[in-house]
């Protein structure tokens, strides 16, 4: 929902589907008024705009990058595959499957990379979808999970922007049930984004006037979300 990420601002993920979004919103605009688009998205027809963003969605979350050979040489390329993008991710270690491109089939093939025993979950890597690292903000943001042993860690964010995090997740939690799957995904970036301040303890002194009962409620709240966030990395785990 577009409520959480003003309060979540200072969070990459959240400028990142707030700028994404700007964007896409601009070029169905301009391609509805029939004016000339740039940076490579084209498309024919005429769309609403929620079936524009839900198609873009789709795409991005789907996609994956094969590398397909040529006579003259080998180029990777964006590519939708069904029935090969059913596979949920994972981390690389826990993976089971893996996909290439067959020249002998002339068709993106999947094979497995261990013994697998039947009625076995197949995974895909999550690193693989696209060749490339991807730490949770990464994943949140396309494919709108976390990996509770994802081996790429969230840069770190400053102790005073996690203070203003963790109060807009009290925020969020304060009017809401605590099993919105979209909070729940927030909160388990904001707490691994600023899990260095949190976990030592590292949080700015009361205000002048502050009750000490005042700090001990938005403390209780922060210990709160941080086992609301601890969940949420091993629920997210295919």
């Amino acid at each position: 929902s577009n409520e959480y990420f003003p309060l979540l601002s200072a969070l990459p993920m959240a400028r990142a589907v707030r700028s994404t979004r700007s964007r896409l919103r601009d070029v169905w605009s301009k391609h509805k008024q029939g004016q000339p688009i740039e940076g490579g998205l084209a498309w024919e027809g005429r769309f609403e705009w929620q079936d524009f963003l839900h198609a873009f969605v789709i795409q991005a979350s789907h996609r994956i990058k094969v590398l397909i050979p040529s006579e003259s040489s080998s180029r990777p390329t964006l590519a939708l595959v069904p029935m090969a993008d059913m596979a949920n991710l994972v981390g690389d270690r826990s993976a089971n499957v893996r996909w290439e491109f067959s020249g002998d089939d002339d068709a993106v093939v999947v094979r497995t990379t261990k013994a697998v025993r039947a009625g076995t979950e197949l995974v895909q890597a999550a690193d693989r979808t696209e060749q490339r690292a991807k730490d949770n903000g990464h994943l949140a943001f396309q494919y709108g999970i976390t990996l509770g042993d994802n081996p790429h860690a969230i840069p770190p964010l400053p102790a005073d922007i996690c203070e203003g995090l963790m109060a807009a997740i009290d925020e969020l939690h304060s009017k809401n049930d605590k099993e919105h799957k979209a909070r729940m995904l927030l909160s388990s970036l904001v707490f691994e984004s600023c899990a260095s301040s949190v976990g030592n303890g590292r949080r700015p002194g009361p205000g002048r006037g502050e009750a000490k009962e005042g700090v001990e409620e938005r403390r209780r709240r922060r210990e709160a979300a941080k086992e609301l966030a601890m969940s949420m990395a091993v629920m997210d785990r295919p």
